[in-house]
């Protein structure tokens, strides 16, 4: 079986426990990893992702940068005194691409979709059937008005368009350059490229329940079709 997964947070820990412990499958199974950039939180859960560790696992790392600097940034995460097991110890079989041209995987088209964040950051558009799903983490609406085209072009009326919200309006005055939008930056892009569903993504860790529900509703009042981005939920598209 295959497996598309979209970064590598703490997330990626749970969906690598559904998916099997090692050894529990005899046959070979492929799991396909998207990484949009290779900052902290994006990659910090791939060390506890129990198919890294299975013999019969293929694991296709995808990423904006070259081969060697994905994987140089994930051998440095793995490695004394910061983990005790290294890379180069994981069973499963690692390959390493750049996405830097469309491809099909599954009967879905994949197409990387440059964002606007420090360092080189890529979103993905998945398209399947009449189905497509934007995928646009750490991104600063405004910094770069040739990316903010590029992207919405990319998500034009697409169905869902998760995307970066990490800060409230006042906020972003202050913050120019961290590469991270609104959420009404969200709802106003998600509004103007003609997006169906908006989730609302890439949340601030000092940000409570009750100040997501208030950023919520402001990005409703501008595009009605917006969802925070839950941990552990399903999407049917």
């Amino acid at each position: 079986s295959e497996l598309l997964i979209l970064d590598a947070g703490t997330g990626i820990i749970r969906i690598g426990d559904r998916y099997g412990t090692p050894g529990s499958t005899p046959e070979r199974r492929e799991v396909h990893l998207f990484l949009s950039h290779l900052h902290w939180d994006h990659i910090q859960g791939l060390p506890f992702f129990a198919p890294l560790y299975d013999r019969e696992v293929l694991l296709t790392v995808y990423g904006a940068r070259p081969c060697d600097e994905t994987r140089a940034g994930l051998t440095l995460q793995m490695q004394p005194p910061q983990f005790p097991t290294e890379l180069v110890d994981a069973r499963a079989q690692i390959r390493y691409l750049q996405l830097d041209e469309p491809f099909t995987l599954g009967g879905a088209m994949l197409t990387s979709v440059p964002l606007s964040h420090p360092g080189k950051c890529s979103g993905l558009r998945i398209t399947t059937g009449r189905r497509t799903l934007v995928y646009a983490t750490d991104h600063e609406v405004g910094a770069d008005e040739g990316l903010d085209q590029g992207l919405q072009v990319a998500a034009s009326g697409c169905d869902a368009l998760i995307m970066d919200s990490h800060f409230n309006p006042g906020q972003t005055e202050h913050r120019q350059g961290w590469g991270h939008s609104s959420g009404q930056d969200a709802a106003e892009f998600a509004r103007d490229a003609g997006v169906g569903t908006l989730y609302l993504f890439h949340h601030s860790p000092n940000c409570d329940d009750t100040e997501l529900e208030e950023r919520l509703a402001a990005a409703r009042a501008i595009h009605p079709r917006t969802e925070l981005a839950v941990e552990g939920e399903r999407i049917a598209l």
